[in-house]
């Protein structure tokens, strides 16, 4: 079977190995790796955009349609039901995400978040996705964790080092 090149000068062989074995090793045989099948990676990245849209009240079929949302504006909803999965004052949440309190009594009374705050709201909700995960969906661990300081954080909690995009 001929080897497909694909980016990186790695071999990946139409089965889903990969085959440099000869170009790292001198010898011939064959190194298997698996690769992720395409189907499979954006059913993963589809599961993680509705995962976290789910958290905040949304429905997203794909990262797109979640970008899409993004760029509209959450409303107001998406914030109070974070804040209420986090267990948080409104001003807490608030300040995670970086929104001044009178820039939040204005979009309470306007029903909707700007974009830019929608974009920094969906990666707290991403941050508390992954806790969640980590615990296996033990929700009072993963809250603990969030608001615990962390020695690999410089003693920072995760939820306030969520503010940040890195």
């Amino acid at each position: 079977m001929p080897d497909v090149p694909s980016a990186g000068g790695f071999d990946i062989q139409p089965n889903g190995t990969y085959n440099g074995a000869k170009r790292l090793t001198g010898r011939g045989d064959p190194v298997r790796y698996p690769v992720p099948e395409g189907r499979a990676v954006r059913r993963r990245v589809r599961d993680a955009a509705s995962a976290s849209a789910e958290i905040l009240g949304l429905s997203a079929k794909d990262p797109l349609s979640l970008a899409e949302k993004v760029e509209a504006g959450f409303p107001i909803r998406s914030f109070t039901r974070l804040q209420t999965s986090l267990n948080l004052g409104s001003a807490d949440l608030a300040k995670i995400v970086n929104i001044t309190p009178r820039t939040l009594a204005r979009r309470k009374a306007k029903g909707r978040l700007g974009p830019d705050e929608s974009d920094r709201l969906l990666r707290v909700s991403r941050v508390y996705k992954s806790a969640l995960d980590l615990f296996e969906a033990d929700r009072a661990a993963a809250l603990a964790w969030l608001s615990r300081p962390n020695r690999a954080l410089n003693g920072k909690t995760p939820l306030s080092e969520a503010r940040s995009p890195s």
